[in-house]
């Protein structure tokens, strides 16, 4: 650098711009704001428990391997004027917790301007000053060494940690951001008059530099200006999607909201003068971003708000819409006009330099990289840079030790400097409405072009720029040997390697405890090298509480994203215990009383361990939970089945039965069956009558009479199943005299031919022999038409009693009325009876809508504000209406009772066209006079135009539906 800047003098090279960070200079720093806004309400669910407890990322406190910050060597007096700094503002608090000293943060100074710097704090671990954070995360900011009590009551946190009012006048005041802290430390031994003598000052607001702030910070913010009606997804900037369409954009990068409008030419002049104050729809979104900072006590910077400019930066790139600009039919997006000067100027000098250091080439290059994404083609630029930079002469060198530059190189960045104007992209360019496609193969080579329309042509070059899979090319010799036909060099084969290490997600865990207490299942998870979150334990900390909805939600939302992959639960059971006293439960009532607070909390507890024992088994997480000794809830159906168990010893005892119990692993059991099992079970479906006549024929085949005095036979009777289930052996008394025999031949040929007779298929001859033809009966000579009806009827009560369609008995008499037209007219008693069966079983009917299901879709409309699809479900459902009947309405179509003053408590909906108009009445209308659906419709069309329609979408969408 001494000899890039020629001419510098030793002032110049140590000016402050040149050294970002400082040691802590207490004086110079600006912190704005005093952490009065709360995000949890605004967080993504699971975020929520690190925010609260940054404990639950990591399950051990060990000094890290890697190097950390320095011991902070920070005068006394400058952390005194730091906490003073902080104490003005609300943000310094007290913890009479021990830490170690790599754990604790060293706060240091990042230059602003000349006048001031911003705060940072580094520590590099679990690491935005405005957004207040729980005690336990404030916890985790220590500052300094431990002071003393009588140093800490100089400020009005440590006065207030250190108060002698009793923990209920504490709570009726409202105040002590650590009295958790100060009650565990009186619980540990300490009296009141006698409490440790120093306690550890900590920053009560998130620390710029903190890892975790920014996700934080980010998720807050735009759950913040989500609720107050911004961030629209069809105008929202999101990575990793397609960029929208539309005249507006919004868009979040942490904590700067920004907005882009795209505003009719005519308003150039009134903007020109205007300025901020001209009414655009770009002022409109930030008054509406204001207000919904101001209602959450979130200050920002006004000084650095911007407002219908025509030349601005946003996200790293200048927008030009200025006038100049638009003479020329432009409209750029570029790196910063003065970064591509100043580059270019250090550019073009370091050029001209014979030497160089790698150091200084990287910054250059990787800036230049920068300016040439806003216009890629510029990237053909540098070529032999990139060789000098991974040569092994310059890898020898250290970052500033010097080295020759060769001249092609230095070529490369003299023709960047030139061409920095033309990285640029014109956002005013057209679309050329074609889709050009090339030919990959290494034969043959051809570009091929197909027309588009101007939309398809906007979304294919919206949706362009999306990042694809990574796909290696091969180097020359094997695309030489694939192109030959290599089989070692399938897809196929290769495909048979072992995958490379894959990077483990953020914030996944193998394993948690919850309601753990002694925690052994954790400890023995991370013997085995499992990623283990801390145990979720009230003991632990407050914010593990199981109690709190913030806690359920994050463990839901960790289990459904697949973050958290198995869970063991263990239930409170101190007031399920049969020893506790008093009891508070009873086996005929285990709920209990719920008027007791314990009862109650335990029983909120207990459905909240198997809520999450349900909900990792429903998204197919492993889940345990732990089981009393005297539940009911066992591995089998045996409490369900007492008292049917208690019937058949008692029938057992009463006829002199013996049975034997062959006990089977419940792993057999069908309800226990693996999910891959189930669904080729789920399908052997039988209907009704057919589940009745197997159930008949079984029973006749299986079961005999048993004579206590004197059996016809001894044959055991033996029943099996295909369905996992062992064999069940019942058999008739024996006299005690009787010697044991085998089964009579008679007995085994009497069971034998009933499972035979019940069990056996009808061969394929024997049916055919048993079939009367059709084309026999309709192609014969001298056909009776008395003859055919009959065996028409008699076939057709055959289908009906077998539960059959009604379809294949019409077609069958259309059937011999094609084969021999001279029976059409003769075939009235076929037709007689398909009329009765009509009559007995409609054939227009479709199953209503559950009730359960209408309160759920109802009920999501609402809450995701669908207040008019809300309304079309209730009037369709509540008025028996077809989807075509209300979508095609208007609202003077339908009648309210606010409509006639009250005079009537239903609803009313003319219908235009009925469907059934030519064979019923041709003027019909729906009466709806449910109350909670009438008012659901109320809300939904009470406040429309008569000339509305109910449904307000195009009409290419109603006729689909």
């Amino acid at each position: 650098m001494a000899l890039f800047l020629e001419g510098a003098t030793g002032s110049d090279i140590k000016r402050p711009e040149l050294h970002p960070y400082t040691s802590l200079n207490a004086a110079r720093l600006k912190l704005s704001g005093s952490a009065g806004f709360w995000p949890l309400p605004f967080l993504q669910p699971n975020l929520i428990l690190p925010f609260l407890e940054p404990k639950v990322l990591r399950f051990r406190e060990e000094e890290p391997e890697e190097p950390h910050p320095s011991r902070c060597f920070d005068s006394a007096e400058e952390l005194a004027a730091l906490f003073c700094k902080w104490d003005r503002q609300g943000l310094l608090g007290f913890t009479f917790e021990n830490h170690e000293e790599w754990m604790k943060v060293r706060v240091f100074n990042a230059r602003k301007n000349d006048l001031c710097d911003r705060q940072t704090g580094d520590r590099r671990r679990d690491f935005y000053h405005q957004i207040m954070i729980s005690r336990e995360k404030a916890a985790c900011n220590p500052v300094g060494p431990r002071i003393s009590c009588q140093d800490a009551l100089a400020y009005a946190a440590g006065r207030e940690i250190l108060s002698e009012r009793s923990p209920k006048e504490r709570e009726a005041a409202g105040d002590g951001l650590f009295e958790v802290a100060r009650q565990s430390a009186l619980s540990k031994g300490a009296t009141r008059d006698k409490l440790p003598p120093s306690v550890q000052p900590c920053f009560t607001a998130i620390l710029q530099g903190d890892h975790g702030g920014v996700e934080f910070a980010t998720s807050a913010h735009e759950g913040l200006l989500v609720s107050g009606g911004l961030l629209h997804e069809p105008t929202r900037i999101l990575n990793h999607h397609p960029f929208p369409s539309g005249s507006e954009l919004q868009g979040l990068v942490i904590d700067d909201y920004f907005v882009i409008t795209q505003e009719p030419a005519e308003r150039l002049r009134e903007i020109e003068t205007e300025g901020p104050r001209a009414n655009t729809l770009c002022r409109e979104r930030l008054e509406q971003a204001l207000e919904v900072y101001k209602k959450h006590g979130v200050i920002g910077s006004p000084e650095k708000d911007v407002a219908n400019a025509l030349l601005f930066t946003v996200a790293g790139a200048q927008v030009d819409s200025t006038r100049r600009a638009l003479r020329q039919g432009l409209v750029t997006a570029a790196s910063p006009a003065e970064k591509r000067c100043a580059l270019s100027w250090a550019t073009l000098s370091a050029a001209a330099l014979p030497v160089t250091s790698r150091g200084l080439l990287e910054r250059l290059v990787g800036s230049w990289v920068h300016c040439m994404m806003y216009r890629r083609p510029t990237v053909s630029c540098f070529s032999k840079i990139y060789k000098v930079i991974h040569s092994e002469e310059a890898q020898a060198f250290d970052q500033d030790e010097i080295f020759r530059l060769p001249r092609a190189a230095a070529d490369e960045l003299v023709v960047a400097s030139i061409l920095s104007p033309l990285m640029a992209s014109n956002l005013a360019a057209k679309l050329q409405p074609r889709l050009f496609a090339s030919d990959a193969s290494l034969a043959k080579g051809a570009i091929v072009s197909t027309p588009l329309s101007e939309s398809e042509a906007e979304l294919l070059w919206r949706t362009a720029e999306r990042k694809g899979g990574y796909s290696k090319l091969d180097p020359a010799p094997r695309a030489i040997l694939r192109g030959l036909g290599d089989p070692e060099l399938e897809e196929d084969v290769l495909a048979g390697l072992s995958p490379g290490p894959s990077r483990n997600p953020l914030l996944q865990f193998d394993f948690v405890e919850i309601c753990s207490g002694s925690s052994r299942i954790s400890h023995f998870c991370v013997q085995a090298g499992l990623a283990v979150c801390p145990p979720l334990d009230l003991e632990l900390s407050r914010q593990y509480d199981l109690l709190s909805a913030d806690v359920i939600l994050w463990i839901v939302e960790m289990l459904r994203e697949g973050r958290l992959l198995s869970a063991f639960v263990s239930p409170p059971c101190t007031t399920f215990s049969p020893a506790a006293h008093p009891a508070l439960r009873t086996y005929q009532d285990p709920w209990g009383d719920h008027s007791h607070p314990k009862v109650r909390v335990r029983n909120i507890l207990a459905q909240r361990a198997l809520a999450v024992i349900f909900t990792a088994r429903t998204y197919g997480r492993g889940a345990g939970g732990e089981q009393p000794r005297r539940s009911k809830m066992g591995r089998s159906s045996s409490h369900r089945l007492k008292a049917l168990l208690g019937q058949v010893c008692a029938l057992t005892l009463a006829s002199g039965a013996y049975f034997g119990e062959n006990f089977v692993p419940v792993s057999l059991l069908l309800y226990r069956l693996p999910p891959q099992l189930r669904l080729p079970l789920a399908c052997v479906r039988l209907k009704r009558f057919a589940a009745n006549w197997l159930r008949l024929a079984i029973l006749l085949a299986f079961c005999h009479q048993a004579d206590a005095s004197e059996p016809e036979h001894d044959m055991p009777f033996f029943a099996w199943s295909d369905t996992q289930c062992e064999p069940f052996f019942i058999s008739p008394p024996r006299a005690k005299d009787a010697p044991y025999s085998l089964p009579r031949p008679a007995s085994c040929f009497i069971s034998g031919f009933l499972l035979a007779f019940a069990l056996s298929g009808v061969l394929p001859k024997t049916d055919s022999n048993r079939q009367i033809r059709l084309e026999e009966v309709v192609s014969a000579n001298g056909l009776d038409a008395e003859c055919v009806n009959r065996l028409v009827i008699d076939f057709g009560q055959f289908l009906f009693r077998n539960g059959r369609p009604y379809g294949h008995f019409s077609e069958l008499i259309n059937a011999i009325s094609s084969v021999r037209p001279i029976l059409r007219k003769q075939l009235g008693g076929a037709w007689d009876l398909a009329y009765n069966w009509l009559a007995l079983e409609p054939h227009v009917h479709h199953i209503a809508l559950p009730g359960l299901v209408l309160i759920a879709m109802v009920t999501t409309c609402l809450v995701w504000g669908w207040t008019r699809e809300a309304g079309l479900f209730a009037l369709m459902w509540g008025g028996l209406c077809r989807p075509g009947e209300v979508i095609t309405a208007c609202r003077k179509h339908l009648v309210l009772p606010a409509d006639v003053l009250g005079s009537q408590v239903f609803a009313l909906l003319r219908i235009e066209e009925p469907k059934t108009r030519k064979r019923a009445a041709r003027h019909q209308a729906a009466k709806v006079d449910l109350p909670d659906l009438l008012e659901v419709i109320t809300i939904a069309f009470a406040g429309l135009e008569p000339a509305q329609r109910l449904w307000n979408v195009e009409r290419e969408m109603r006729e689909k539906w």
